[in-house]
């Protein structure tokens, strides 16, 4: 099965697209984006499908996926069941990220793990429980402290030995 293209709206005055979704959502389908994601499971249980790997996912299944990577979460329910706030998600484009570490030589510290993101990258429960209360005040931020969240944010899952990996090599 072909992934479908996700287009990613974000606003003119912003860097980077920051939001909530339930489940059922019209993006919760095996679908691509040319721009990275970081993805926080806040409700549910189910299947993750990223690249080439299939694993289980629950509350607190952080994520980040690169650019062009085919992904989809799939919550165990009942049909007609709905989940309110089911994944907070983080869109950002690749050239946002190469302006960062053009203008700020300390960004490239996420370099390596924009490259695994090519296949997926998740993190281990704690490195997810600092992430959520920053992802929390990000969604209502404005201005420069959203900037300041989402530095913080990318710079947590840089400590490489919270990582995992999830697809195969190429």
């Amino acid at each position: 099965m072909n992934p479908d293209l996700e287009i990613v709206p974000t606003h003119r005055d912003e860097s980077f697209r920051a939001w909530i979704h339930d489940y059922p959502h019209s993006v919760a389908k095996w679908h691509f984006h040319p721009e990275y994601e970081i993805h926080l499971i806040q409700s549910s249980h189910g299947k993750m499908f990223v690249g080439d790997h299939i694993g289980d996912f629950g509350p607190g299944n952080l994520i980040v996926t690169g650019p062009n990577l085919p992904h989809n979460w799939v919550s165990d329910m009942a049909e007609g069941e709905t989940v309110e706030r089911r994944n907070l998600v983080i869109q950002f484009d690749p050239a946002f990220v190469r302006r960062c570490m053009d203008a700020f030589p300390e960004c490239r510290d996420a370099q390596a793990l924009l490259d695994d993101a090519r296949r997926g990258v998740g993190f281990d429960a704690a490195t997810s429980a600092a992430i959520a209360p920053l992802f929390d005040e990000l969604l209502a931020a404005r201005g420069m402290r959203r900037i300041a969240l989402f530095m913080t944010i990318l710079e947590r899952p840089c400590d490489r030995r919270s990582a995992g990996q999830l697809g195969k090599a190429r």
